[in-house]
């Protein structure tokens, strides 16, 4: 986790189950210009992870799927806490269960629209045919 931004991750019971970081220095490329490190590095088992605002998503009745905490992050200061974190492009167990337990009106799904791979949007439709099976499709929206 050298030099990176480390969050902790919290879990229902206050202990830390896992750290994710973010590096903080441009990335080091090889000749071919292909990063010679992951800007990202995750320890403990993200599957377990939830991040974001909880108490927010309750309050308002919508909830953002976002892939990595530094989004959640950003939309929390442009005024916009009702973020849950995916850690990366998969709708975990976890996350779905809180999800469900915290009942939004509106579901948006913002995963990032990348250019190259796609893997963003690919992902983005995949979680939302996994949303529609517990809640009603007019409620989910892929931004």
């Amino acid at each position: 986790m050298a030099n990176r931004y480390v969050f902790p991750i919290f879990n229902s019971h206050d202990e830390i189950v896992g750290f994710d970081g973010r590096y903080i220095h441009p990335i080091p490329r090889d000749e071919n210009g292909k990063p010679k490190i992951k800007p990202w590095k995750i320890l403990g088992e993200s599957r377990h992870f939830v991040w974001g605002g909880l108490d927010e998503i309750e309050d308002c009745g919508r909830a953002i799927l976002v892939e990595s905490i530094g989004d959640s992050l950003k939309l929390g200061q442009c005024g916009v806490p009702e973020s849950l974190c995916l850690f990366g492009t998969n709708l975990s167990s976890a996350v779905l269960g809180h999800l469900i337990a915290a009942n939004p009106r509106e579901i948006i799904v913002a995963t990032n629209r990348d250019l190259k791979h796609a893997v963003g949007q690919n992902a983005s439709v995949k979680i939302a045919r996994t949303l529609q099976t517990f809640f009603n499709a007019d409620m989910i929206k892929i931004a």
